[in-house]
């Protein structure tokens, strides 16, 4: 899978330059974006589900904005589940944007989760969980990227900067079907007894004719 196209980024950085938004230079972590699991096995057919957490809020800001993007093959899997999967606290507006450039065969959501009337987040928590259905088999990718926007608290300056892009990797395998059944010793044993018996007759029938 290629890497998201500079342009799904287009939105959240209109956002962070319009809102004269700098890159921060906290002496302490960034906010991260933690994704569960990683690593996915899974029949097709069937479906399964990310979740999206985000950490690290640095110590005298709160979290004011939080943006998501995902990319994946439109072939291999679809999503079922969208905007209805985020946690925003109360006051929050959740939205969800499709991106209008993406690479060929390929289907992408932006989630934007953005403060309104509500508090700022300063605690570890989860913000959306997602939900696809498996559609082909074969391994594929989903790329993550996104955005995050923190204030200095009470009522401060702004600052804001893209996620790490990340990746979660799924093997789809085809459902086998059919139906097992116990093993029958003795029919398997069945035919090798009766070739048993049809030389333990011959030879008695042979012994018989020789002493004659």
């Amino acid at each position: 899978m290629p890497r998201l196209y500079p342009t799904l980024f287009a939105t959240l950085l209109v956002i962070v330059i319009g809102s004269g938004l700098i890159t921060p230079t906290f002496a302490q972590p960034l906010p991260k974006l933690i994704v569960n699991p990683t690593s996915i096995t899974t029949e097709v057919s069937t479906t399964f589900t990310i979740t999206f957490s985000v950490t690290d809020i640095p110590s005298g800001y709160g979290l004011r904005y939080v943006g998501i993007v995902l990319l994946w093959p439109s072939s291999d899997m679809e999503l079922v589940s969208g905007i209805e999967g985020a946690s925003a606290p109360p006051g929050w507006n959740p939205t969800l944007v499709d991106p209008t450039t993406i690479p060929p065969g390929s289907e992408s959501k932006y989630f934007q989760m953005s403060i309104n009337t509500g508090e700022h987040v300063t605690v570890d928590r989860e913000w959306l969980t997602v939900t696809f259905h498996c559609l082909g088999p074969g391994p594929s990718t989903i790329n993550i990227d996104g955005g995050w926007e923190v204030r200095l608290l009470p009522d401060g300056s702004t600052s804001g900067d893209p996620f790490d892009a990340m990746e979660v990797t799924v093997n789809q395998i085809a459902s086998v079907g059919g139906v097992t059944t116990p093993v029958n010793k003795t029919e398997i044993l069945t035919p090798y007894l009766a070739l048993a018996g049809l030389i333990a007759a011959i030879s008695t029938v042979y012994v018989i004719k020789k002493r004659k």
